[in-house]
């Protein structure tokens, strides 16, 4: 099972997939907007788990750019997403 934070995002790249695109940082508190980093967490396998956890929750498969970064002296990961004219995406509610 998702976890509820896990479930949010998921939910957010299948709204910007469905509409106009964009990017989700992960390491940015949402409300003020402060660069928290994403810890001691291995920015690598941290990418790598959230494309799998979308491959495997999603449909048709959603395959954005993820991106680490250097904000503020902290790293973030980015995801990049593109708009697919007339694809509708779901959420895989398991």
């Amino acid at each position: 099972e998702i976890p509820k934070r896990h479930e949010k995002l998921l939910k957010d790249v299948i709204a910007f997939s469905n509409s106009t695109g964009g990017k989700i940082f992960i390491g940015i508190e949402d409300k003020t907007n402060e660069v928290i980093g994403i810890g001691e967490k291995n920015p690598f396998r941290l990418a790598d788990d959230i494309s799998n956890m979308i491959f495997d929750s999603c449909t048709p498969i959603i395959d954005p750019e993820i991106t680490i970064q250097t904000l503020e002296g902290r790293t973030v990961v980015v995801l990049s997403q593109v708009i697919w004219e007339g694809t509708r995406f779901l959420y895989k509610n398991k």
